[in-house]
């Protein structure tokens, strides 16, 4: 599952990509002494009404990951205990080297 994090973000990315794309179709008319033409204008247009949304979306986003750290429960001391150790100690490691593997 995605986290807001990367979410924001990947949304975050998608509209520089997009602000880009707009100043492209800009400075383009610009350097040609002219104003942009219909299909330019359009894309441009439409590129405006898609950063509107990822800005919303991005809001939105955001809000919830902020409610997720408001009504979060900080760990105790029992919950702690009780979690899964994913490393072996050092003494099971001693006790069984990389040597006495088992075989293949």
């Amino acid at each position: 599952m995605k986290s807001y994090s990367d979410h924001i973000a990947s949304l975050e990315a998608t509209r520089v990509d997009k602000i880009a794309r707009m100043k492209a179709i800009q400075q383009k008319a610009m350097d040609e002494d002219r104003t942009p033409n219909t299909a330019e204008d359009e894309e441009f247009n439409t590129l405006d009404v898609e950063i509107k949304a990822i800005d919303s979306n991005i809001e939105r986003t955001k809000k919830l990951q902020a409610l997720d750290v408001a009504t979060a429960t900080p760990v105790d001391s029992v919950t702690k205990a009780a979690a899964v150790v994913t490393s072996p100690a050092p003494d099971l490691i001693a006790a069984f080297p990389q040597s006495a593997a088992a075989p293949e």
